[in-house]
């Protein structure tokens, strides 16, 4: 018998399952040894809809359940590398399958029991629990015990999901879900300056590490607590930094070896909430998760916060693959890889005080993030305290639309835009102080985000965040160290005039921002955002 390969695909697959189906092709990110024994004539499985809920379940309680359907192919060419982008996630600049093979489409067999009675067999309905807690991973069976599954005679695409994220097509245009978002924050009463709750959103969006910092009691803690209740409370989670956070078992727990291990050698595992919490996303790929980190800078951040700053930016396992056993134990999964992916679909807020007891953030942090500064309009002080329950919750479409956004740039940023980013990289380059190209990158999503959701947003306005939100954030030092550039940043965004220099119109959040933090330096002879 020829080799049986399976693949589970979650709800966040299924619109890369229909282009796969017809291109008749699939991929996979990162390549594995028994892949390589993937050859034509070989049976492809691609099994979705567990009806069990998360399939992060013991072989028992999945045997107890059915699938939805599997789609059935017939592999035509083995494991080749092919990095062009297919299927519709591969737009984004952090996502490739460039590990595929070819297959012939056969047809599809619906309401597949996974129990000893099923088609399938014991081993190959495993295999495809196994794929499912690692994130998608095929196994390659030989000759696998019990698997008497038949195609039906209708060969057809499967339907898509009516609420699953990887599209917009359904979804609501971007000006309004974030319209919506506004006017949620005025039914709850929380008053803002400006733009600040569009460039909050837009910040997420473009990618999902927002620090918010300013005065106590500006409000920072009450925007990400109002983003919690319209994504739905359930899925939010506030944590409380402390000040002995030293190491990653603050967030990702360790092993507890007060505890007996099981009866395999599996050790034990003691679960910070916030473990529990990004689990939790990691099991629902369709819905946005918030964390909120309070007070984050109490800590030295990159102690405790190290093994997500690199999850973020890899594919690479950071989350341990943990399970609770018969006994109610948190142990790592018996199947699959020890280490899960970041989740996605985890957004992170971090608020920050800035005084004698906390820490300064590293590039490496800032670089990874979108800062935000709150200042207090005396104009808001009379404002009574906001009452977030009001908010009404998100639509599915507005919740989808934080997962994929739309970020393409094409058309939607203008040449001298462009250039400006570019001049300003020029002067920081200058310094020694220049961004890299996840930096470049990650303002022009927030710029083409910008744009779509207030077209009537000036482009010195995008480039006035930019400058705020991404490089005065990293600006710090004395006097000697900062010799030149405050002076070149404040002609760039128009606070000082050159005469030698055309006049720029005024960026007024980062001007006078840059003003706040000269006056800082020639008072102190030191200064940082």
């Amino acid at each position: 018998m020829s080799n049986v390969i399976a693949v589970y695909v979650g709800k966040a697959g299924m619109t890369n399952l229909r282009v796969g189906l017809e291109a008749g092709t699939w991929g996979f990110k990162t390549p594995q040894p028994d892949y390589d024994r993937i050859e034509p004539g070989d049976v492809l499985l691609l099994g979705y809809g567990f009806a069990g809920g998360s399939p992060r379940v013991q072989l028992q309680s999945w045997l107890e359940h059915d699938l939805e359907a599997v789609e059935v192919g017939v592999v035509t060419s083995g494991i080749q590398q092919n990095a062009e982008p297919l299927w519709p996630d591969e737009g984004s600049l952090d996502v490739s399958y460039p590990h595929r093979f070819g297959f012939e489409y056969r047809g599809r067999v619906e309401g597949v029991r996974l129990g000893a009675d099923g088609p399938l067999g014991q081993e190959v309905a495993d295999a495809l629990r196994r794929s499912a807690i690692s994130q998608g991973r095929a196994y390659v069976l030989d000759g696998p015990a019990g698997f008497t599954l038949e195609v039906s005679d209708s060969v057809g695409l499967p339907p898509l999901p009516t609420e699953r994220p990887g599209t917009t097509d359904s979804a609501a245009p971007l000006d309004a879900v974030l319209a919506s978002f506004e006017r949620e924050l005025m039914r709850a009463g929380l008053q803002l300056p400006g733009d600040l709750p569009m460039r909050f959103l837009c910040g997420l969006m473009a990618k999902p590490f927002v620090i918010l910092t300013g005065l106590s009691g500006s409000g920072k803690t009450q925007l990400a607590l109002a983003l919690g209740r319209w994504i739905g409370r359930e899925r939010t989670f506030v944590s409380a930094v402390r000040p002995d956070w030293t190491g990653s078992e603050a967030l990702f727990g360790y092993e507890n070896l007060l505890l007996p291990p099981s009866s395999d050698g599996r050790a034990a595992w003691s679960v910070p909430e916030e473990l529990r919490f990004m689990l939790e996303a990691a099991d629902n790929p369709d819905e946005p998760y918030l964390l909120l980190l309070d007070e984050m800078n109490l800590a030295h951040v990159e102690r405790y916060f190290a093994d997500v700053l690199s999850g973020m930016e890899s594919a690479w396992g950071v989350l341990p693959n943990l399970g609770r056993d018969e006994d109610g134990i948190w142990r790592i999964s018996p199947d699959g890889p020890n280490r899960l992916p970041f989740p996605a679909n985890l957004l992170l807020v971090g608020t920050v005080n800035t005084d004698e007891t906390t820490y300064q953030f590293s590039p490496k942090v800032l670089d990874r993030s979108t800062s935000l500064e709150f200042r207090v309009a005396t104009e808001h002080l009379a404002a009574g305290r906001p009452d977030l329950s009001l908010i009404q919750p998100a639509s599915a479409e507005s919740r989808r639309m934080l997962l994929d956004p739309p970020t393409g740039v094409d058309g939607l940023l203008d040449a001298e835009l462009l250039k400006n980013v570019e001049d300003l990289h020029r002067l920081l380059a200058r310094h020694g102080r220049e961004f890299g190209h996840r930096t470049y990158q990650e303002m022009l999503r927030f710029a083409a985000l910008m744009k779509r959701a207030q077209p009537a947003c000036s482009d010195d306005a995008v480039l006035d965040y930019l400058v705020a939100q991404k490089v005065l954030p990293r600006i710090h030092g004395s006097s000697r160290e900062l010799s030149g550039l405050m002076g070149e940043l404040m002609v760039f965004v128009g606070a000082k005039q050159q005469a030698e220099v055309d006049s720029r119109p005024l960026l007024t959040v980062s001007g006078e921002k840059l003003t706040r933090m000269q006056t800082e330096l020639e008072a102190t002879h030191f200064t940082a955002f």
